[in-house]
């Protein structure tokens, strides 16, 4: 058996490793990817499983469709209520604050989107839904037609 070594010399510029480092600290994971808030909020996400008891067991919950209206026209989550993340901001008044709001979109990105003007605009009980349409008719109501 042979085996080959490759040696590679430590450049002194390096910003991590090199004689004067500039990165001295790792990156926060969870505020990188997106899920804790700058500050340590937790961004508020719900699985598809867990959306679909919560819904079952309380008429108080608004299930919030932000797709675009030819995706709406494509398949929705029975109950939803659409409005299309381009409106949310002028709509939230047709909201209720009081109520628990689940967001949704195709995959999950528009929700977090719309979860965030939602904040922004006073609403402190909303959750998206974690992997969006696509996680629901994957975990929950396969019957939806798959885009």
């Amino acid at each position: 058996m042979r085996t080959s070594e490759l040696r590679i010399e430590k450049d002194p510029d390096c910003p991590l490793c090199g004689t004067s480092p500039s990165i001295t600290g790792l990156q926060d994971y969870q505020v990188f990817c997106g899920a804790l808030a700058p500050g340590g909020g937790t961004r508020a996400e719900i699985a598809a499983g867990e959306a679909a008891v919560r819904l079952g067991r309380s008429g108080d919950v608004l299930l919030l469709d932000v797709r675009e209206p030819h995706e709406w026209d494509i398949c929705r989550i029975a109950g939803a209520v659409h409005v299309p993340l381009g409106e949310l901001a002028a709509r939230c008044r047709d909201l209720d604050p009081a109520k628990d709001i689940i967001v949704y979109c195709l995959m999950g990105a528009r929700g977090r989107k719309a979860l965030e003007i939602l904040e922004r605009q006073g609403f402190h009980r909303v959750w998206n839904l974690r992997g969006g349409l696509r996680a629901w008719i994957a975990e929950v109501d396969g019957t939806l037609p798959l885009y």
